[in-house]
């Protein structure tokens, strides 16, 4: 059970990424914290992670982007919503306000970018491939196994699920790539199952052109919490 905790953003809506990949547009945290719990996340090390099976939502994110669109000379053309919190979390408030910011900067002519492992409600699905020259969009699969999903990624879509939306996606025109992110080193990457080769399969499949991978790092947060991942 994840709890929800509600907060105010102090800090900007619209900051710079460390990533040097995301160095040409802004990105969007929506929370601190994630509700789809998958073993191996990097984001438990950081200092203002709100603890296992805790998120903190930033509930006036969207009037903050707003003033801050209001003071600039000039808008993004692009903001990325970062992965370290995923923009479909299987939280209905979480969802919601997504939706609404979503809504907002359409309507002001920015495209988004998104990073998710989560289910995209139908009706964000609608807003998405209304606007799909305004989308570019990263599904995170690492394996076609639910068994391992179930394991790893205990509350993110299946990968049934990821597949038939990277369809939805592609097929609605939206420029789409999917993310290996991470391998597991023995688990999903193992010659005896083929892994890999199924998962590269599939996503060929349903249209996949693009893809990128990542191997687990494991951090002391994380092999700490699972030592079983060591």
């Amino acid at each position: 059970m994840v709890t929800v905790i509600l907060a105010d953003r102090r800090s900007a809506v619209l900051t710079p990424s460390s990533l040097a990949c995301l160095s040409h547009m802004p990105t969007i945290n929506l929370t601190s914290g994630c509700a789809h719990g998958c073993l191996y996340c990097y984001t438990q090390g950081y200092t203002a992670h709100p603890g296992k099976d805790k998120v903190v939502l930033y509930q006036n994110t969207l009037e903050k982007l707003k003033d801050e669109l209001a003071h600039k000379r000039t808008r993004p053309r692009v903001v990325y919503f970062s992965p370290s919190s995923d923009l479909f979390q299987p939280l209905p408030e979480v969802l919601a306000l997504g939706y609404r910011i979503l809504e907002f900067l359409f309507s002001r002519g920015i495209s988004i970018a998104f990073l998710s492992k989560g289910r995209i409600p139908d009706e964000t699905m609608g807003l998405l491939l209304k606007h799909a020259d305004k989308v570019r969009a990263q599904i995170g699969i690492i394996t076609v196994d639910e068994g391992v999903q179930r394991v790893f990624e205990p509350n993110t879509a299946g990968p049934r699920e990821r597949l038939k939306q990277i369809a939805t996606l592609i097929d609605g025109g939206i420029a789409t790539e999917a993310r290996l992110d991470p391998i597991l080193p023995g688990i999903t990457d193992t010659t005896t199952t083929n892994a890999l080769s199924h998962l590269l399969s599939a996503l060929t499949r349903v249209g996949v052109k693009h893809a990128a991978a990542s191997v687990l790092f494991l951090r002391p947060s994380t092999g700490s919490s699972y030592p079983f991942l060591s």
